[in-house]
């Protein structure tokens, strides 16, 4: 774990070397640009407080992908065919504002499915709350007045293995609700992940 100056915002060394009460914080470090979201390093050494690098503070990974399942209010067909791919386009626009990266967007007309990676830094709940709010603007502005997200939504982990199968299953969506429906396949990935739920409060 890096600790970081609170005044300065400088790199003061990992938390075995800075000594207590220098005003440190502690956060995971900042990804060097340029790596892949499957395997961002960080490439600060630490000196501590010693002038040395410090022996136990070796690169920090991650794979941090997510399949964001969300559908529209009461399940109103509101995400007609002709600006879907705008809406599509805009929420992946609104992933990459939120610092994250979009892997694949689709859906029909009432839920969307989005294949998401994000940083060790983000807020769950924070990071969805703003892409609801974004993309249930833009939607409701440009071309649905009545337009709004259901209030909750469906948030599985995708390890690195999955990624590909996730993303042809978010690709082929059409092709899926026409053999079940929404509701059967969000019963059907809640089981998948082992996800304990009330029928009653599904949808």
């Amino acid at each position: 774990m890096w600790v970081w100056s609170k005044s300065s915002g400088t790199l003061l060394g990992c938390a075995d070397c800075v000594r207590p009460g220098s005003g440190g914080r502690f956060l995971l470090p900042e990804p060097t640009p340029g790596y892949r979201l499957s395997a961002l390093r960080a490439e600060t050494d630490c000196l501590g407080t010693r002038g040395e690098e410090c022996p136990d503070m070796g690169s920090t990974y991650h794979s941090l992908h997510y399949h964001w399942v969300c559908s529209t209010k009461e399940r109103r067909p509101f995400i007609r065919p002709e600006w879907r791919p705008r809406l599509h386009e805009y929420l992946g626009g609104t992933v990459r504002g939120l610092e994250g990266v979009p892997l694949k967007v689709g859906g029909v007309q009432d839920p969307v499915h989005a294949l998401i990676g994000l940083k060790p830094t983000h807020c769950l709940s924070d990071f969805v709350r703003e892409l609801k709010k974004a993309t249930s603007v833009w939607a409701a502005a440009q071309h649905e007045r009545a337009f709004e997200w259901q209030e909750g939504y469906s948030l599985f982990t995708v390890s690195a293995s999955l990624r590909e199968t996730v993303s042809r299953y978010i690709e082929h969506q059409e092709e899926h609700h026409r053999k079940r429906s929404f509701k059967e396949e969000l019963k059907a990935l809640l089981a998948r992940h082992g996800v304990n739920y009330d029928p009653k409060y599904l949808l």
